[in-house]
């Protein structure tokens, strides 16, 4: 009898691994980091159960971070994009990072990601963007940007904001970038006319931060933008470039309720530099909002469209803002008793370029080298 001889064909039956996620940005904090990213297209033969987080120095790979979906934290963009979020720790201050995220299912780790720009974490650090990254690139979901919004016709605005007037331009900056385009964009509810849209002479560039900080009574923070304004400033062209807004902004500025006056808390606003009618590329307000206003014109010799300057306000709730430029005050302290500090009332940032009628018709830019929040320990 023959003997029969049987073949045995060995499988893999490893499943197939997640795809590479995407999308991956971060903001820096004291010795950390907030690495947000999109999940991978394809998630493989099952379910992705965690992503770890790679940071780099260089091209010198750090400690990995891997965290499951379940303990994972999410936020959503203007577009109504979630993303996930992930806390990152045990980072050298005074480093700049990149970030890398892979996907693990029940039986494979798939592919690294595409690397984040670099950001640097710095001591005490609350929040911190270098707006490094590729032209046009990620901007990190902790910054809304205004997409298809009408500007703040309460103040006169004549521009519209689109997201592509509000991007990174390969060259660590945030550009807010005022086109003489016409664009037409929903009304505000509090428009009699609304619902509808409105075409406005201008397309222009905006944003804020999700991030939302309490100041605690008693404490200080440092709030600090380095920042090139437009040639036309106060001419026709409005950096808004920086602003604190009390929480109830939040609301406000992206539906533009009928707001009947300003209150010492939720709807309380420090000016940190900015730029409106009637001033010019060599002086700048600066001013603290509560039931009063505080403002202070800060004259100069300096074009401030020629290059960057850092702007700071040194805020004491309770107490005083302090405000610098370039490591010097500027004006006299502010005096807030007025403007209250709870655990309820929080503070976001405002980045933008409005636009009046009267100025000329040239297409201008404003450039953000960096954001930073400082806990004044």
């Amino acid at each position: 009898m023959p003997v029969v001889i049987t073949e045995q064909r060995h499988f893999n039956t490893a499943g197939t691994p997640p795809g590479a996620p995407t999308n991956v940005t971060s903001i820096t904090k004291d010795a950390g980091a907030t690495v947000s990213f999109r999940g991978p297209s394809s998630s493989g033969s099952s379910s992705v159960t965690s992503y770890t987080v790679t940071p780099y120095i260089g091209a010198s790979a750090q400690s990995t971070t891997t965290v499951s979906v379940g303990s994972l934290g999410t936020i959503t963009n203007q577009s109504g994009v979630s993303f996930y979020q992930a806390n990152v720790t045990g980072l050298t201050n005074s480093t700049a990072y990149t970030f890398t995220v892979k996907a693990t299912n029940s039986q494979a780790t798939g592919s690294e990601s595409a690397a984040s720009g670099a950001n640097t974490p710095l001591a005490n650090l609350v929040f911190g963007d270098d707006f490094n990254g590729a032209a046009s690139g990620d901007i990190d979901p902790e910054w809304y940007v205004y997409d298809n919004r009408c500007g703040y016709l309460a103040q006169s605005e004549v521009g519209a904001y689109k997201a592509d007037h509000c991007v990174l331009d390969g060259s660590s900056h945030l550009k807010l970038t005022a086109e003489h385009v016409s664009c037409t964009v929903p009304r505000y509810p509090s428009d009699p006319s609304f619902p509808g849209n409105i075409t406005q002479p201008w397309t222009s560039g905006a944003c804020q931060s999700n991030t939302r900080t309490y100041v605690p009574s008693g404490t200080s923070m440092t709030f600090e933008v380095s920042q090139q304004i437009c040639a036309d400033a106060g001419n026709g062209f409005w950096p808004g470039l920086f602003w604190l807004e009390g929480q109830n902004f939040l609301t406000a500025w992206k539906t533009d309720p009928n707001q009947p006056g300003w209150d010492t808390g939720t709807s309380a606003e420090i000016d940190v530099a900015e730029w409106s009618a009637g001033q010019t590329k060599t002086n700048y307000g600066v001013n603290v909002f509560g039931n009063t206003s505080s403002l202070q014109n800060i004259n100069t010799a300096t074009d401030f469209s020629a290059a960057l300057h850092t702007y700071q306000a040194i805020w004491t709730p309770g107490t005083s803002v302090v405000f610098k430029r370039d490591g010097t005050q500027t004006g006299s302290t502010v005096t807030t008793n007025g403007i209250v500090a709870t655990s309820t009332c929080h503070y976001f940032l405002l980045l933008y370029l409005q636009m009046l009628a009267g100025g000329p018709t040239s297409t201008e830019s404003c450039l953000i080298d960096y954001v930073r929040v400082f806990d004044n320990l």
